[in-house]
């Protein structure tokens, strides 16, 4: 998704609104298959536009400014973060929050065949190492599919 598009798509949605996202990921495989393509689609609802530190998962805890890049600007403050990579590139990401108990929907894709994540462990291609809750997480841009209905 293009960065404009997606800034029109926010800017029609209500700080802490519930939206529709979709989104890939290219999880690196198992040396011993290099060669090989691996594609994770989720998609699910999450929460958009809100401060990390509100959480009811902070509560009574000192939370840090944002040591990982910064807001894009401050119309998009709570949405976009821009970050420069040590290479001098330059990337943006939506922050999204998740709620707890919610579980997002997750094809997986080997050179372009859609698989199961079992098939993928089974077969060497990927660790099958488990993932704690977490309530918020970042979306490079380029890897979003769909924001929205």
């Amino acid at each position: 998704m293009l960065l404009d598009e997606l800034m029109n798509k926010l800017s029609k949605v209500k700080k802490g609104a519930f939206i529709h996202i979709e989104y890939k990921s290219n999880p690196k495989p198992l040396a011993a298959h290099k060669g090989d393509v691996i594609q994770k689609v989720s998609s699910g609802a999450y929460r958009l536009g809100i401060k990390y530190a509100n959480l009811k998962v902070n509560q009574n805890k000192v939370i840090v400014p944002m040591v990982w890049g910064e807001w894009y600007s401050k119309d998009f403050q709570n949405y976009i973060i821009t970050h420069t990579n040590k290479q001098g590139e330059t990337k943006q990401y939506l922050r999204i929050y998740t709620t707890p108990g919610q579980k997002s929907v997750t094809k997986w894709f080997l050179n372009g065949v859609e698989c199961t994540k079992r098939w993928l462990v089974e077969n060497g291609y990927i660790k099958d190492e488990p993932h704690d809750e977490i309530s918020c997480f970042n979306i490079q841009v380029d890897n979003l599919i769909k924001v929205g209905i």
